[in-house]
């Protein structure tokens, strides 16, 4: 065995080692166990949920059934309920608990247009005619952020944990304005944390950044040339853009 390969089998070797004892080290505490039943406790109604928002497809701005089907069932479980925030009607926050750690939590639920389908994983239109969908998962996403409330509000309720869990309903994220109005109008003002999450072929936690947008201006001034005679003596503003 030559050096190299020695020392790839060290590395392995401590690298399994390691990775045992932290196994061996990490333990799940009462409060994140009784989370994580409750998880499993609402398994059923989180895919009714998904399933309820699925047949609602509604796109951006117009998700009126689908924002107050989850908002009622928020409200339901004890949540104090503010509906249309930022001045849109399909935008609401769910609220439960009091004092700090204030914990945000994202709900998207709006649909895709003119993709309406079956569930089922192929292209089959909705033999109801309705035309609008959800391709990017959102039913997914709304019902499993209203599960995931649901379950910390619980866990908190059995163990006495002081804190707030704030739902955001945010409709149009497919057109991009629901959480811009909603942060113009600082209902995301004084939260410690915010989590979401998103469907996706893999589960994971991504160590994504620079996920917000922004919005500017930007001018270039460029500098015109015959385009056969003398190209070289001319600086278009599109290079800059690229």
């Amino acid at each position: 065995m030559n050096s190299l390969a020695f020392i790839r089998c060290l590395l392995l070797v401590l690298t399994v080692g390691l990775f045992q004892t932290a196994l061996a080290d990490f333990e799940i505490s009462r409060e994140k166990q009784t989370a994580i039943e409750q998880v499993d406790a609402l398994e059923q109604e989180i895919a009714n949920m998904s399933m309820e928002l699925w047949n609602y497809s509604e796109i951006a701005l117009r998700e009126v059934k689908s924002a107050e089907f989850l908002a009622g069932i928020l409200e339901k479980e004890g949540f104090q309920l503010e509906r249309g925030v930022a001045d849109m009607p399909t935008a609401f926050v769910a609220e439960w608990g009091e004092g700090g750690p204030v914990i945000g939590i994202l709900a998207e639920y709006d649909a895709l247009p003119d993709i309406g389908n079956e569930p089922v994983p192929k292209r089959q239109p909705r033999t109801d005619g309705h035309a609008h969908g959800q391709g990017c998962g959102h039913n997914l996403f709304g019902a499993g952020s209203v599960g995931a409330a649901i379950a910390l509000k619980r866990s908190m309720e059995t163990h006495g944990i002081k804190g707030t869990v704030k739902l955001f309903g945010t409709p149009a994220e497919e057109t991009v304005v629901g959480k811009v109005y909603m942060a113009k109008a600082n209902v995301f003002n004084g939260i410690d944390v915010t989590l979401d999450w998103h469907p996706f072929y893999t589960t994971e936690v991504t160590n994504a950044r620079g996920q917000a947008l922004n919005n500017f201006q930007v001018e270039f001034f460029g500098q015109a040339a015959h385009g056969a005679l003398d190209p070289w003596n001319g600086r278009s503003a599109l290079d800059a853009v690229e």
